[in-house]
């Protein structure tokens, strides 16, 4: 904007200089001859009005070259704002490049991690599960025979036969089984039985031999390529109608070296 201002500036004062000039000519008098005799009072006068204007002249030739070095280099400025202009211009197109560049390679990171994604180290489901309601009270008396205030207990079991497959070509270490309920409370988990535990269990209970099986070997090695199952049990401390109004169901087995594996239940669970 002050290139501009200047420029300005220059033009109007160089036209006032033109019209100056203009304006001094057409009152300047004019020398009909030459005047060579000093003692004629006119011709003197005519000399003298003629050096004025010679002089004037001049310095008027003097300000219109100064004003044209003036007007080349405003041309000149004008043209480095041109090529600063230029400058610009080819600037935003690095940028513009810079961006697709930079989406390009965001892109290329996406697809690679989506086809490098680590595959499973396993893969597992749940054949069969169910569950066994417990409800016990004491009799209301000690071991002496003494009254005491009778207490109740609620215990679900579930029973779930599992199968797990190795799907990496190194040996996989189970460390734990769980067997997850989501309730209105929130997520309420057990751990599988120890296979010693698993087979107390029918001792102590003989009515529910029909639901014996192989007990999953817990903190098993799972060969490369290979599957181990087994049947397991975990228990929940509530009631049936609790058990009743739980919202799903799943499990997680533990790996040694490995994430955690989660795994849906079975569409239903039967009751024993």
């Amino acid at each position: 904007m002050s290139q501009f201002i200047r420029l300005f500036a220059c033009l109007e004062k160089f036209c006032l200089l033109e019209k100056s000039k203009r304006a001094y000519d057409e009152g300047a008098p004019k020398l009909s001859r030459p005047c060579t005799a000093s003692g004629d009072a006119a011709c003197e006068t005519r000399l003298q009005g003629g050096s004025q204007v010679a002089c004037q002249g001049a310095e008027l030739e003097d300000e219109i070259a100064f004003m044209s070095l003036l007007q080349q280099n405003s041309l000149e400025e004008v043209d480095d704002a041109a090529k600063g202009e230029e400058f610009t211009r080819g600037t935003s197109h690095i940028v513009v490049a810079t961006i697709v560049a930079a989406v390009l390679v965001s892109v290329a990171i996406v697809i690679y991690a989506i086809g490098t994604r680590e595959t499973p180290a396993a893969t597992a489901s749940v054949t069969h599960a169910t569950a066994h309601f417990v409800h016990r009270e004491n009799s209301g008396l000690d071991a002496a025979g003494n009254p005491v205030p009778k207490d109740s207990f609620d215990q679900v079991l579930v029973f779930s036969h599992v199968q797990i497959h190795n799907q990496t070509k190194n040996p996989l270490f189970v460390k734990q089984v769980l067997t997850n309920l989501s309730t209105n409370e929130g997520i309420v988990s057990s751990y599988a039985a120890p296979e010693r535990d698993y087979e107390r269990l029918f001792q102590a209970y003989p009515e529910l031999a029909p639901l014996h099986g192989n007990a999953l070997p817990m903190e098993a090695t799972i060969p490369a390529g290979q599957t181990v199952e087994g049947d397991f049990v975990a228990s929940f401390h509530m009631t049936r109608e609790q058990w009743e109004a739980r919202k799903g169901m799943n499990y997680t087995v533990g790996f040694q070296y490995q994430p955690d594996m989660v795994f849906p239940g079975p569409a239903t669970v039967s009751v024993q």
